[in-house]
């Protein structure tokens, strides 16, 4: 073993000696030096990727060499030295175990020698002599503290000392601007750590100084983090979650009373008024941290909500309207949605159109806001519907009905020419009366629309039969004169029948007939819109024929003095003719004044329109007294009295008449009342009478006149 050992150090001498040679230990190589041996290394590069073991010893650096790798060197009681000016790295970490000193003699560390010992923050570098050149990786005992608390002191040693050694510690920031530490001036260092700060050595030797100027030793405050994120305004009755920045932490309120929180950070407002939430945060150190929300419980708006009357369409609601929130808590401003999640704004609160629930958000001055409460808007369709007559739109007669029926409401309202019909709210109307009806429905909600309809109803009144009639002569054309009163029947038909057989639809028939004798005629009207309102009339007429015409007694006509002419009366319509001498030749009686005897024809229509052309002689005289010499009084309506005719005269003082024997037979005073040829009542015989006549005259005088006159049968 000795021999092999030996050999290595021989083979490392020669090899630092006469060339760079690289001594490489990889995987799982181990070396192990036991005694004292002395380990020297040439100029060359030692690589360690495994693990370099020695209890006793030198390791000698004997030329410059980099000692590399990523192997463990573990020394106990060993002293390393330099004897080569050259440059040497030692860039790979030595482990110190135990209490074991690094000896360096007169150490030159001759640019970057690097020398690490952070594995083991007991051990010591010692240097001996006062070292040259640039000395990399001055390490501390202490390299980096964590979960420590928010300020702590701790000690900082230097792992390399010497007799002409002089220290200046540094501190930094962020480990590029670097400032002196006054009074830190020894190879151990004492800070307190207030905040996360790098520090480093700087280390002079007598006529030699060089500089630790790799990146220093950081501390680390870990404290830990505490802080609270949530809401701040909390509702009565309400709840929230507060979230915490780290986990793990504890919750507390200052006053449960006011707000309470359980272990999940869920806070809960009891009663108006402010707490502090407390959230607390420990690390594995120990070390505690606590962050505080002040949380203000507010008592909720009250907000209380009236859904409005329910409306008819096209009518709208106002949600704004006051009505809607009498009773919430005043000076309020209401926002409008239309869904319970109040995402929805309502774009016109004020005339909502459509049925549905909607909601209202109330808030108050503070911003604080309850909601959102539904409110329920109701807008009913309109009813509709239509009039039906199953029975017709005619009223036949006076006393009829028919039936008018409609659906789609609850009530309604029947109008008869725009005028509401009194006491009627059912689907059905008995109608009596022609007009227009129509009809206004109304739901079972209240709202109200008229009919799409309008029945009009007439009535038909039964026709009053009636006729009259123009003549009724023999062989003369008879018109039949339809007077029927027909107002208010429609249309109708006529029917005319007699008992003779004649019959005609005309409204006014001609018929003529050829005998005399009576006629019943019947005339019948017929409504044709309600047949069963037909009314008829029956009337007689007597077929006549024409009077025999006569020739009238001759009347004596004072010349150029009037007198009364009179024909017979049974007609209705005369003409004289000619009229020579007449003052109207159409009258029954006119007057007539004549200079010479005149013969008239008197043309006589009776009401029958037979008719009859009598004759008589108006006969001039002088004596202003005449009575026929004969006279008939047979009872054949011709000549049958005897009269006295006067003309020109004042007064008619008597007319008197005597038979054979001197007695009187017959008197008067009133020159239009005749003899009849009685006396006593009996008609006297066949004889010849003596008459007297005294007459005033329009001068006064009485004349007085005799003559005789023959009775005759």
């Amino acid at each position: 073993m000795k021999k092999l050992i030996f050999l290595l150090l021989h083979l490392c001498f020669f090899a630092g000696i006469n060339a760079q040679n690289t001594i490489s230990m990889t995987g799982g190589t181990r070396l192990t030096m036991n005694g004292n041996v002395n380990l020297v290394l040439g100029a060359g590069k030692f690589m360690n990727n495994g693990i370099l073991s020695a209890s006793t010893g030198t390791l000698f650096f004997g030329g410059a060499i980099n000692y590399g790798g990523t192997g463990t060197t573990m020394v106990e009681h060993l002293t390393v030295a330099h004897s080569s000016s050259g440059v040497s790295v030692l860039n790979a970490p030595i482990s110190v175990i135990n209490t074991a000193t690094l000896m360096f003699g007169n150490l030159d560390a001759n640019n970057n020698l690097m020398i690490r010992s952070d594995m083991n923050d007991i051990a010591k570098m010692i240097v001996y002599g006062a070292p040259t050149g640039l000395v990399n990786g001055i390490v501390t005992r202490a390299t980096v503290k964590n979960g420590v608390c928010p300020s702590f002191t701790t000690t900082l040693t230097l792992n390399i000392s010497g007799p002409m050694l002089q220290y200046q510690w540094l501190s930094s920031n962020d480990s590029i601007n670097w400032k002196n530490i006054a009074g830190a001036n020894s190879e151990k260092f004492s800070p307190t750590v207030t905040g996360n700060t790098y520090y480093r050595c700087l280390v002079n030797a007598i006529n030699t100084s060089f500089t630790n100027d790799v990146p220093g030793i950081k501390l680390v405050l870990d404290t830990p983090r505490a802080t609270i994120s949530g809401i701040i305004n909390l509702l009565k009755g309400d709840t929230s979650t507060l979230t915490g920045a780290a986990p793990g932490g504890t919750w507390q309120s200052s006053n449960p009373a006011i707000t309470s929180v359980d272990s999940n950070g869920v806070i809960t407002g009891i009663n108006a008024g402010t707490a502090t939430i407390t959230y607390t945060v420990t690390n594995s150190g120990g070390c505690s941290a606590s962050a505080v929300l002040v949380i203000t419980v507010i008592n909720k708006p009250q907000v209380i909500i009236t859904s409005p009357t329910a409306v008819c369409v096209p009518a709208t609601v106002n949600l704004t309207a006051p009505a809607v929130t009498t009773g919430s808590d005043p000076n309020l401003t209401y926002t409008y949605y239309s869904d319970a999640a109040a995402t929805t704004s309502l774009a016109t609160p004020a005339a909502i159109t459509a049925s549905g629930t909607y909601y209202i958000i109330g808030t108050n001055s503070v911003g604080v806001a309850a909601g959102p409460v539904p409110v329920v808007v109701t807008i009913n369709a309109l009813p509709s519907g239509n009039i039906t007559a199953a029975q017709g739109t005619i009223l036949c007669g006076a006393g009829a009905t028919v039936g008018l029926g409609i659906t789609g409401g609850a009530t309604y309202t029947w109008f008869k020419n725009g005028v509401a019909i009194a006491g009627v709210t059912a689907n059905q109307l008995t109608v009596t009366a022609a007009g227009v009806y129509t009809a206004a429905i109304t739901s079972t909600e209240g709202c109200r629309a008229a009919a799409g309809n309008n029945i009009t109803i007439t009535q038909i009144l039964s026709p009053k039969a009636n006729f009259n009639f123009d003549s009724y002569c023999i062989n003369n054309p008879v018109l039949f004169g339809n007077i029927s009163v027909v107002t208010g029947s429609g249309q109708v038909s006529y029917q005319w029948s007699d008992n003779t057989g004649k019959t005609s639809t005309v409204a006014s028939p001609t018929f003529t007939y050829a005998s005399t004798g009576n006629v019943s005629m019947k005339l019948k009207v017929i409504s044709q819109t309600c047949p069963v309102l037909a009314d008829s009339v029956t009337k007689a007429l007597a077929i006549e024929q024409p009077a025999a015409a006569i020739r009238m007694q001759t009347v004596n006509v004072v010349i150029n003095e009037p007198l009364d002419l009179h024909a017979r009366a049974f007609g209705n319509v005369y003409l004289w003719s000619p009229a020579t001498g007449l003052s109207n030749p159409v009258l029954a009686s006119p007057k007539t004044t004549l200079t010479a005897d005149q013969e008239y024809k008197i043309t006589i229509k009776a009401p029958s329109s037979c008719i009859t052309v009598d004759t008589i002689l108006a006969r001039i005289y002088d004596n202003r007294i005449y009575v026929p010499n004969v006279f008939t009084p047979n009872g054949d309506g011709i000549n049958d009295k005897l009269f006295v005719n006067i003309a020109g005269v004042r007064q008619l003082h008597y007319f008197r008449v005597y038979n054979r024997y001197a007695k009187m037979v017959f008197q008067t005073t009133d020159a239009t009342i005749g003899w009849d040829g009685k006396f006593n009542n009996t008609l006297q015989p066949m004889d010849t009478y003596i008459w007297v006549a005294a007459v005033l005259d329009n001068f006064g005088a009485i004349t007085i006149r005799k003559g005789s006159v023959t009775l005759l049968r």
